[in-house]
């Protein structure tokens, strides 16, 4: 077909089509696919259909390390140190009551000696006996002079008698006097002594709380430095885990995001819609014709000449019949 015919066809057609009510063309874009994209798109779906139906699979092993032997000595010693040292801190506190009580509030017999007695009673009777033999001699001398029983033997017997209670009550007194004043000295270096003592003693409990205390610190971190080491070998187990279980997965990951980076365009196609029995007839007459520049409107290569002479377009006669 020449071009007037093509030209003819296309006009012929969409007046037909103008003149009937025949519809315009329909455009269709779809996405579609390559084939080997295709098939590695729906292979990526089976299998992650059966991925998707995979079972749970749980982790059998430890994710946490247990406290080791050293940390549970440490837990242990911390338990049985608790108010260890309690009963040094009373006994302190009691020792500083004592040494800040007052003398009138003290039992001074406890600070003496309590065989004062028993030690003045030997020189009482000493002095006793000392008195008993001048007596004696007294007696004697008086009763050679005739005087025995007379008065004047009656005021040195008892002159002698008052000197013999004198010398025994001053053996006595002096020697609770000294026994007091030993004891006094002796309260006042006792309350000296428990103050001492109480600051000692907890000076010692303190010092025994801070050792404890160093021992379980060394056996935390000990005990840590083990467990710490244990931990990271728990972890890494459970990571290689979770790296086998979801292998599959990260892999299909990867295909998907590579299947979803390969460009691809779209396809469009036209449609053509049928008409009506009348106009398609017309329509195929009108093309047969050559509607434009032969056949119903003249020969072939003539039509549309112009005439020299007049300037306008001749129209050359019929052939004649033979």
């Amino acid at each position: 077909m020449g071009i007037g015919k093509a030209i003819g066809t296309s006009v012929a057609g969409g007046l037909v089509g103008k003149l009937f009510g025949s519809k315009g063309s329909t455009t269709t874009s779809e996405n579609q696919l390559p084939e080997w994209l295709d098939k590695a798109s729906q292979g990526a779906i089976g299998r992650a259909e059966t991925l998707s139906n995979r079972a749970y699979t749980p982790y059998s092993g430890d994710r946490f390390a247990p406290l080791t032997d050293r940390e549970q000595r440490a837990q242990g010693l911390a338990d049985t140190s608790v108010g260890q040292y309690a009963p040094w801190l009373q006994e302190s506190a009691g020792m500083v009551r004592r040494g800040s009580q007052s003398m009138l509030d003290a039992d001074l017999d406890a600070y003496m000696n309590p065989f004062i007695k028993g030690a003045l009673d030997p020189a009482a009777r000493d002095t006793r006996e000392y008195f008993g033999q001048q007596r004696q001699s007294d007696d004697a001398m008086v009763a050679q002079r005739g005087a025995f029983g007379g008065s004047r033997h009656g005021v040195i017997d008892q002159t002698r008698q008052n000197a013999e209670g004198r010398a025994v009550g001053d053996i006595y007194s002096t020697g609770y006097a000294g026994a007091f004043d030993r004891g006094v000295s002796n309260f006042f270096q006792d309350r000296d002594a428990q103050q001492r003592g109480a600051g000692q003693l907890a000076a010692f409990a303190e010092t025994g709380q801070r050792m404890d205390r160093a021992d379980q610190d060394s056996l935390y971190r000990a005990g840590g430095l083990t467990r710490e080491l244990e931990q990271a070998g728990k972890d890494f187990d459970y990571m290689q885990f979770i790296e086998n279980r979801d292998w599959d997965v990260n892999n299909l990951n990867v295909l998907l995001k590579a299947l979803n980076s390969v460009p691809h365009g779209n396809m469009n196609r036209t449609t053509q819609p049928p008409g009506s029995p009348l106009a398609q007839g017309m329509g195929a007459v009108l093309a047969g014709s050559e509607l434009l520049g032969s056949g119903l409107f003249g020969q072939s290569g003539t039509a549309g000449k112009v005439d020299k002479s007049g300037g306008k377009t001749a129209t050359p006669p019929p052939p004649d019949n033979p």
